[in-house]
């Protein structure tokens, strides 16, 4: 479950990038902070924040996370990509809204082959929806 934390009044008055900065970093904490951030509506506000994770809805990729979940179940996520001849990376964060029980997934890949990150990506995000599908359904057994 996506809980509140005690950061998200740091990470609304953290340092931001300067405009158009190309070399700006961000972990896969820092995505999930993020995403956190919007879930609980600690920054934004409510409307704001809902807002924006309507517009995630919208991502159109779907190599990555998205690509073993049910298209019926709503994810609001972001994806970014970078390299160069020697390193690529591909990385994603999102809220997969698995009815009653969110969770938040982030993962990040590198690689020297960009076209082998996205199958690591949706690996990964198809045995944590198999397991948060379980759970969902064990919980439905016992509440």
């Amino acid at each position: 479950e996506i809980t509140y934390g005690d950061w998200s009044s740091d990470v609304c008055s953290s340092d931001l990038p300067a405009y158009g900065q190309q070399d700006y970093l961000i972990t896969a904490s820092d995505y999930a902070i993020f995403f956190n951030v919007l879930f609980n509506a600690s920054c934004l506000g409510r409307n704001m924040s809902e807002y924006s994770l309507q517009l995630l809805t919208h991502c159109a990729y779907k190599d990555g996370l998205t690509k073993y979940i049910d298209s019926t179940v709503t994810v609001a996520h972001k994806f970014g990509e970078r390299g160069n001849e020697f390193e690529q990376e591909l990385h994603e964060c999102g809220i997969v809204y698995l009815q009653n029980k969110p969770y938040l997934i982030s993962i990040m890949t590198m690689g020297s082959d960009r076209t082998k990150l996205p199958e690591v990506i949706s690996e990964i995000s198809r045995l944590v929806y198999k397991e948060m599908t379980k759970q969902k359904l064990a919980a439905n057994l016992h509440g």
